[in-house]
């Protein structure tokens, strides 16, 4: 087996020029298909088999006004909003939201493209007469069909084919002063009409409509604000949460709307989808700045290293070539860039030149004067067979760090775990295959400059060694240091998430955010879904009161801005059948009764009223409670969801079932995910690494002696976030895994390294200080220095993550070099023999 890889290895170092080209055969492949890399900027970031999207699929199936939606708030500086030029804005922008469309020319083109196929010609001249319009929704479906009736229907048709239908469309229902319904009686009657089907024109007017809206209680802090300075625009999409193209073309059309109108009154937009659309723009901002910031990061630390074109381009082509190959299986795949994914240029880069680094030092460091290429050849056969190994493993231990990320319910971070580690994978390969033949073809001398050939790093470095001498004193004081700081973590990390905190302050939909939540009752829905085996249950009166006392525990929560249910509208009923009218009417009628309810509902319902299966659905049989919170902080929105569930056992008769889904219950379910997938991924990593290290140095003692670095730097890092108050939430919680990952690389080396050496303790540090000191600083330099490159970044989550695991970098790499050596040791362990042979590798 040996000799068959020896002569392997051998057959490729002396065919250069075909290891090159099938390089750059893979690369372009892989060019080709990174064309289809697409965007998912959704905030939802778990899998729709996740209970907790399953939930809030039943609410949108079950109940009206569900959809994704935008909020649109007007606000007049004056402080009243019912003046005819605002109340006019308002009914322009109305109209505008309902007839935003979304089509493309991009979509006719394709559409006159099937025309090549006879059997389709009538139904595609069908479609693109007069344009495409709403009306062509039943021909395109059609034409789908067709398509899969005739065998000729691809994936990637079929999903053009329903994201046309839906942009055709993409609106469902806008909400506003113009459109909304109110109830009240005329002659007698029950009369549910559109609010304001024409703006007032004169004072009288205006102050009959500022009394109308403001005296009904269902309005306040939704469509108006209490003091009447503001309304909203309530913009419900038919776009699905996933559909992040779609979902920015509309976010842009609203955005083009607003930026046109010539009006003293202020603007705001808020909301889930306008959240995903902002998540986009900044994505696509970090691509552009992310990507050269940690190309020019690490080809500086290249440069300071190496001092030389070939130490330079060689290992930043490797982490080029690993970053499209990687990139290109994620197209391949069908696997979106989110928001979490659109770091991983930076991960790839920065580890892709590790090994490059480590096998360039040995390779200078062994090449003589003048190499010929037969020198070259030899040389390169040498190293490679001294360092695969090593980098094999440390390269596996990235890997395993990376592929533990996995084990979550949060899809966003499982597909950058997958990736990323695919990404490490690639880089080692590429540097065993390619980089020998870069450095054959290529003629260069060892670099006379630069970190690598610095006699005062060395002495730095060696200087290290002397703290060996504190041995048991040192020992003693980290395992103190850790069993302090691990209180201290226990005591005052906390785990949360907010998404609209991953937007800068000054930013502006988190500043339309605040303002929202300042005139309304908030902007992050949840729903206390209530569920029957019964049709008709919520004509019920026990039900409807139990209803109405889960409302008015919501309200004493000072998150809770705004609720609305089914007891609102049999509250709203009761008012308007009332001879006073009066606003001590709003409450639940004193002789309550299942007949009482269904006359009330068939009353509403003979007047055409519709906003009822808000919260009901049409068989009476499940209901809810939507309330709408002035926060979306996961921590937050969780002791809601947990006090109203134990409240609604409580009060609920028996038989009925209770559930919380929504948009915020949606964000409790990722930071639970990411709470839990932080575990699963450290335990799963640390054994799998533990049991690859044992087996590399058939060693219990050292396998365990090689995670003492990746515990003091876990504990230490997490002290750091606690005493800086920062919590563990969708990026921070990554850090682990990769601490485990990259962090052990660090411990091999040393370890290795002092197990080659035959002296004492002092000498065996000193041995493995000289020989692998050097490539960890410079690995730590090109780490640290690209992660930091996050910081950049225009969400605050990942900003925190790249200065937190740049400090991860710094603290393995010394604590390998400083405290590792104490418990080490000197004593041998048998060793594969290419474990004997061999230098540090990528770290």
């Amino acid at each position: 087996m040996k000799t068959r890889a020896v002569a392997l290895l051998s057959w490729m170092l002396h065919r250069p020029w075909l290891m090159l080209a099938a390089l750059l055969l893979i690369t372009a492949s892989a060019v080709v298909a990174m064309g289809r890399l697409e965007v998912n900027s959704t905030p939802y970031m778990i899998d729709k088999s996740h209970p907790s999207r399953v939930a809030d699929s039943d609410t949108k199936r079950l109940f009206s006004n569900t959809g994704e939606q935008a909020i649109i708030a007007l606000e007049n500086p004056q402080g009243n909003i019912f003046n005819a030029q605002s109340l006019a804005l308002v009914a322009e922008l109305t109209r505008a939201f309902q007839a935003i469309d979304l089509v493309q020319p991009a979509d006719s083109d394709k559409l006159q493209a099937l025309r090549s196929d006879p059997r389709l010609q009538a139904e595609v001249d069908a479609i693109l007469a007069g344009g495409l319009e709403p009306a062509d929704q039943p021909r395109l479906a059609a034409l789908k069909e067709r398509l899969a009736e005739s065998g000729a229907l691809s994936h990637t048709q079929e999903a053009w084919l329903d994201s046309l239908q839906t942009r055709l469309v993409p609106v469902r229902k806008v909400r506003s002063l113009v459109t909304i319904e109110n109830m009240l009686t005329l002659d007698g009657a029950l009369d549910v009409h559109p609010l304001m089907p024409q703006v007032p024109q004169d004072q009288a007017g205006l102050a009959a409509l500022r009394g109308e809206v403001l005296g009904n209680p269902l309005f306040l802090d939704s469509l108006v604000a209490r003091d009447g300075s503001a309304t909203t625009i309530q913009v419900e999409f038919n776009i699905a949460q996933d559909d992040s193209p779609a979902m920015l073309q509309a976010y842009q059309a609203i955005v083009d709307i607003t930026d046109q109108v010539q009006s003293d009154d202020r603007i705001y937009l808020s909301g889930p989808p306008m959240i995903a659309a902002q998540t986009a723009s900044n994505m696509e901002q970090d691509n552009q700045t992310l990507l050269p910031a940690v190309l020019l990061v690490i080809l500086l630390v290249l440069f300071v290293s190496f001092g030389r074109l070939q130490g330079v381009v060689a290992p930043l082509l490797i982490a080029v070539f690993s970053l499209i190959w990687t990139l290109g299986l994620m197209a391949a795949c069908g696997v979106k860039q989110n928001i979490i994914t659109s770091i991983m240029p930076v991960f790839i880069i920065s580890i892709a030149v590790c090994d490059a680094i480590h096998f360039l030092a040995d390779y200078y460091r062994n090449l003589p004067s003048n190499p010929d290429r037969q020198a070259r050849i030899d040389t390169a056969f040498s190293v490679l067979q001294k360092l695969f190994w090593p980098m094999f493993v440390t390269s596996m231990t990235t890997l395993a760090g990376f592929l533990a990320l996995a084990w979550t319910d949060v899809t966003f971070i499982r597909e950058f775990g997958i990736f990323t580690g695919i990404g490490v994978f690639f880089a080692w390969l590429i540097t065993i295959v390619f980089l020998p033949a870069i450095v054959i073809l290529w003629r260069a001398e060892p670099p006379r400059h630069g970190l690598l050939a610095s006699d005062r790093l060395d002495r730095m470095v060696a200087a290290f060694g002397h703290f060996v001498g504190y041995g048991k004193r040192l020992a003693l004081g980290m395992l103190m240091a850790i069993g302090l700081c691990g209180w201290f973590v226990v005591e005052n990390l906390t785990v949360d998430n907010q998404v609209i905190g991953y937007f800068e302050e000054d930013s502006r939909i988190r500043q339309d955010d605040a303002a929202i939540n300042a005139k309304f009752g908030g902007t992050t829905p949840i729903s206390v879904m209530i569920e029957s085996q019964q049709v008709d249950a919520f004509k019920d009166p026990e039900l409807i009161q139990a209803v109405a006392k889960i409302q008015e525990h919501l309200r004493v929560r000072s998150e809770v801005g705004f609720t609305y249910s089914v007891a609102d509208f049999v509250k709203r009923l009761h008012q308007v059948t009332q001879d006073s009218f009066a606003a001590e009417q709003y409450r639940l009628p004193a002789d309550i009764s299942g007949p009482l309810l269904a006359q009330y509902f068939l009353l509403y319902e003979n007047a055409n009223g519709r906003d009822l299966f808000d919260v009901v659905d049409r068989r009476f049989q499940n209901g809810r409670v939507l309330a709408i919170l002035h926060t979306d902080r996961s921590s937050e929105v969780g002791a809601v969801k947990q006090d109203v569930l134990a409240y609604a056992q409580q009060v609920l008769p028996a038989g009925m079932t209770v559930r919380v889904s929504g948009y915020g219950e949606v964000l409790v379910a990722t930071t639970d995910a990411v709470v839990w997938g932080q575990i699963h991924s450290i335990l799963a990593s640390l054994v799998l690494i533990a049991l690859m290290v044992m087996l590399m140095f058939r060693s219990i003692r050292l396998g365990l002696i090689a995670l003492l670095p990746l515990l003091f730097t876990l504990v230490g890092i997490s002290a750091l976030m606690a005493l800086t108050r920062t919590d563990l939430d969708i990026g921070t919680s990554i850090i682990a895994a990769i601490c485990v990952g990259i962090g052990i690389d660090y411990a091999i080396h040393v370890i290795a390294a002092m197990r080659r050496s035959q002296g004492n303790a002092q000498e065996a540090t000193q041995y493995a200080l000289r020989h692998c000191g050097k490539p960890i600083l410079i690995n730590t330099l090109a780490l640290g220095l690209g992660f930091l490159v996050l910081c950049l970044s225009g969400y605050q989550s990942l900003v925190n993550l790249g200065f937190f695991i740049a400090l991860t970098m710094l603290f393995s790499a010394l604590f390998a070099l400083l405290v590792l050596p104490v418990f080490v040791g000197t004593r041998q362990a048998p060793l594969e023999r290419e474990v004997q042979q061999t230098e540090p590798a990528n770290a």
